[in-house]
């Protein structure tokens, strides 16, 4: 049986994110990073994601990035699957 490949999601200066990468780094722990902002997520991710949890608990809004200037995309946390 192939090991599973272990991916975190988030954004690099994200403090959380941060202490996750170093724990599985220090405990070699093999792991693929996946940057929210260079590459994007895709709605089939998404969608899978929201069979677990709702959106309101996938969505982290105590951040800065959520938090900052840029908040066109509050109003469309109902729209996961436009295209």
């Amino acid at each position: 049986m192939a090991a599973k490949k272990i991916v975190v999601y988030g954004i690099p200066n994200c403090d959380t994110v941060k202490k996750a990468r170093v724990w599985l780094e220090e405990h070699d722990v093999p792991f693929e990073f996946h940057d929210f902002k260079k590459a994007g997520v895709s709605t089939a991710l998404l969608q899978d994601w929201l069979k677990d949890v709702t959106l309101d608990e996938l969505i982290n809004r105590r951040g800065t990035t959520w938090r900052g200037p840029d908040t066109h995309l509050h109003g469309r946390r109902d729209h996961v699957d436009d295209p």
